[in-house]
């Protein structure tokens, strides 16, 4: 699941994140234990035929929320990750 570019390594590369970093602030990368329960995340929100990129997003927020112990919540429009809570 891991890629080789960092969060930071996309700012370069997709348009409009720059700006998007002067609001959000500095991207946070997983730890390795994070991508772990991100895979086991986003395994239980797959459906059969689901592709292995489905529900990443979602999971790696899950994961980095859980993982850092962060006061946060998350709002998406993705049933498959609201019904797997």
């Amino acid at each position: 699941m891991r890629s080789t570019l960092t969060a930071r390594d996309t700012r370069s590369l997709i348009p409009g994140v720059s700006a998007a970093s002067a609001v959000l602030g500095e991207p946070i990368d997983p730890t390795p234990g994070e991508w772990i329960n991100a895979v086991r995340i986003r395994e239980a929100m797959m459906r059969p035929g689901d592709p292995r990129t489905k529900h990443r997003g979602e999971a790696e927020t899950i994961a980095i929320i859980g993982g850092q112990g962060f006061d946060a919540f998350i709002i998406t429009d993705d049933h498959d990750a609201r019904r797997s809570r």
